[in-house]
């Protein structure tokens, strides 16, 4: 048998490759998926997101302004684009993206975005998309990319998980059909901070929350207030600002899976938004490893499913589950990204789980093996104390331990069966026994079996009692008590059986389960054994009803609520020797 240690090990062992194995397949990236984007929620709703940059701004194509142009076609808005973008740079916009794909665009609607293009070259960055799947560029018209420059486009493609969801971007160049292009979200932070590098090159998206958190006006409102000659209001709007324009309109389309929905996904130009102010603000979400912290978690796991009731082993997973994936949260409060965190917990319920399997097929099934032989024989309390240590009871466990026997018979059974029909013997030894065995288990005897009207007892075994002559004594003396009480109301000795003899030893025996898996009994075997037996045989010849021997009588001699007679030494039956006897008594009050 393996000790307890080396278990506990393997099962925390059994664990930990679990939930190791399940993080190399999509199910388990999907968990840990799941609860970084739940993690993501919750910091939302407790409003405890990350800042957002002060110099962003989205201007959005919403439903509104699509209805202000009364329908006009996104392929005529050239020149409303431009009028946009001259009146956010009156207003002292530094960079102005535009994520919208313009479409053809006349000579005549042409002009005024030329005008403002060469007004503020390198200022203006517009979007372009790689199509994989016919491995082509969507990209604006061919006299825009004259006016505008190719080295001012800057690819939208949004990094996606394999669940479908924008969680990280690279900012890298793609090297898409062997040229190197930029990211869009890479191109304005460079232009707005002049810089050719970027913090990082790949990175998770800090959300800053769903759409609409990051701040942003209407695109009808702008045209209005430049239309109106409200150049106070635009300056208060987009002053040093890095201004991103996009639709938002559900017509348009352009929306991107988040960690905040899948039924409400995020504007495109909202997740270059949030990429940017990850990249402004620097508040990065780091990814930590804590393979290590889950392993010293499984242990104590793993020690507690396969040693503690299974109340307890299930109380300290659902504990150590909130605790591990409380504390996944918190660093993520904190900017770090703890993997694994769904895994985790799915260790730690695997661990508890193959616990209780493994439990349940030897230690329960040995619990359920000594209920079946013991659990008519012993007091729930000594029940409870086998089975906290149920191996210690397997009958190749045989064991020798010093055990007190009582034996008890009725005085003249024999003949009251003769007088008596069996359905009132049957009656009366039931209530009979039942009284009895009451007080037995009381003081923590093991009744070993019923034959007839005799029954033996054990006390001190299965569980060891050094008191075990006590509780003996005491036990003998208060069940001829109690036979005198039942007695005394029925004078006519009509209901019950109330005269018995009883007989006590201790000694020596060897304790062992004797039988198979379909049958097996307890029982004690040894000289002791017999001894206890002629000890009840001189009991009648005595006329004595609680009968002791010697051993017996030197332990529980100062026992208070006793008192004894000594009946002299005689000789035992089938053996050298006597034995000295004693009868004790329960002191009248």
């Amino acid at each position: 048998m393996l000790n307890d240690k080396i278990k506990s090990l393997l099962l925390a062992l059994i664990g930990f490759s679990i939930a190791w194995a399940a993080s190399l397949t999509n199910l388990g990236e999907s968990l840990e998926y799941q609860v970084y984007d739940g993690f993501v929620r919750l910091r939302h709703r407790q409003e405890k997101g990350p800042r957002v940059d002060p110099r962003l701004l989205v201007v959005k194509v919403d439903e509104k302004s699509r209805q202000a142009l009364d329908g006009l076609p996104m392929a005529l808005w050239l020149p409303l684009y431009a009028e946009l973008f001259e009146a956010a740079f009156s207003g002292g916009a530094q960079v102005i993206g535009l994520d919208v794909i313009t479409g053809y665009a006349p000579e005549e609607l042409l002009m005024p975005f030329v005008d403002v293009a060469m007004e503020h070259p390198d200022q203006i960055v517009f979007v372009d998309f790689y199509d994989k799947e016919s491995d082509t560029f969507v990209r604006p018209t061919d006299n825009v990319r004259a006016v505008l420059g190719d080295h001012n486009l800057g690819l939208s493609n949004s990094l996606r998980d394999h669940d479908g969801v924008n969680r990280r971007q690279l900012l890298s160049d793609w090297k898409i059909q062997g040229t190197g292009h930029p990211f869009f979200s890479r191109l304005l932070y460079e232009r707005f901070q002049q810089t050719s590098e970027v913090p990082r090159e790949e990175f998770l998206i800090n959300y800053t929350g769903p759409s609409g958190t990051i701040p942003n006006v209407s695109f009808s409102d702008v045209l209005d207030w430049a239309r109106q000659g409200d150049t106070e209001r635009l300056q208060s709007v987009f002053e040093g600002k890095l201004v991103l324009i996009g639709s938002t309109a559900k017509a348009d389309q352009d929306f991107v899976i988040s960690p905040f929905s899948r039924q409400y996904p995020l504007p495109g130009v909202e997740v270059h938004a949030n990429i940017l102010n990850t990249l402004l603000t620097g508040q990065w979400l780091e990814p930590r490893g804590a393979w290590v912290w889950l392993a010293l978690i499984l242990l104590p796991m793993a020690w507690v499913s396969l040693e503690r009731p299974l109340a307890v082993s299930t109380g300290v997973c659902v504990l150590s589950s909130l605790c591990w994936i409380g504390g996944c949260y918190f660093a993520f409060l904190s900017g770090l990204v703890v993997a694994p965190a769904g895994l985790g917990v799915l260790g730690l319920a695997l661990t508890y789980l193959t616990g209780y399997l493994y439990r349940f097929n030897t230690v329960e099934k040995e619990k359920r093996r000594i209920r079946g032989v013991f659990g008519k024989y012993v007091s729930p309390d000594v029940m409870e104390a086998m089975l906290k240590f149920p191996e210690d009871h397997r009958p190749e466990k045989a064991k020798s331990q010093r055990v007190t026997v009582m034996f008890s018979d009725i005085n003249d059974f024999s003949t009251a069966c003769e007088k008596l029909e069996p359905e009132e013997v049957t009656r009366r030894l039931n209530a009979y026994f039942g009284e009895m065995t009451n007080i037995i288990y009381s003081h923590q005897g093991t009744i070993i079996r019923f034959i007839g009207d005799e029954f033996m007892v054990l006390f001190g075994a299965p569980k060891a009692n050094d008191k075990s002559e006590e509780m003996a004594v005491l036990s003998a003396v208060r069940m001829v008590d109690r036979l005198n009480q039942l007695s005394a109301k029925d004078p006519d000795g009509t209901d019950g059986f109330y005269e018995v003899k009883i007989g006590i030893h201790v000694g020596d025996m060897i304790l062992t389960s004797i039988g198979n898996e379909l049958r097996s009994d307890y029982n004690c075997i040894g000289d002791s054994t017999n001894m206890a037996a002629r000890v009840l045989s001189l009991t009648k010849p005595l006329g004595a009803t609680v009968l002791i021997s010697e051993d017996v009588k030197e332990k529980v001699e100062n026992r208070p609520e006793l008192e004894f007679k000594d009946l002299g030494v005689h000789p035992v039956k089938g053996r050298k020797g006597e034995i000295r006897v004693y009868e004790a008594f329960l002191k009248k009050n």
